[in-house]
């Protein structure tokens, strides 16, 4: 299979070459002991399907659903260690509730991440996130690492 670069990133300044691209647009996750291995290796998933974006771009928003999913699963590990004998919290919504009682987000953060999830996982129509949702990324793995 022969791989050409998506000629999108070619108007990016600094995003010519695949190196270029990686220092400029690819996120440098911060690696903790205090994150679950789980949540680390699926950092690490997001962090090489960003990577791969230069050569598909919808990639980046491949990354993006990922990086809600891999926050769901760190709110969850979060909620069951703080109370190992619940029942574990069904999905997403019930997951950022807590989150937002607890104040490990607030309700600004809260509505944005269930709107942009949803529009992302429930599609009604063909859309492309792309570019904007590297910052998003960026700004969803600081908090799955600060939970």
């Amino acid at each position: 299979m022969n791989m050409e670069h998506c000629e999108l990133w070619d108007i990016v300044d600094g995003c010519q070459t695949f190196d270029g691209f990686c220092k400029k647009m690819v996120p440098v996750f911060k690696s903790d002991k205090n994150i679950p291995e789980e949540i680390q290796r699926k950092l690490g998933v997001i962090q090489k399907l960003i990577k791969h974006s230069y050569y598909e771009y919808d990639f980046i928003d491949v990354a993006l659903l990922y990086t809600f999913q891999t926050l769901e699963l760190a709110l969850s590990l979060k909620y069951q260690s703080i109370y190992p004998n619940k029942k574990a919290l069904k999905n997403l919504k019930p997951n950022l509730d807590w989150a937002l009682r607890e104040k490990y987000i607030s309700p600004n953060q809260n509505e944005a991440i269930s709107h942009l999830r949803n529009h992302i996982a429930h599609p009604k129509e063909e859309s492309m996130i792309g570019m904007l949702g590297l910052k998003t990324i960026k700004g969803l793995v600081e908090l799955i690492s600060e939970l």
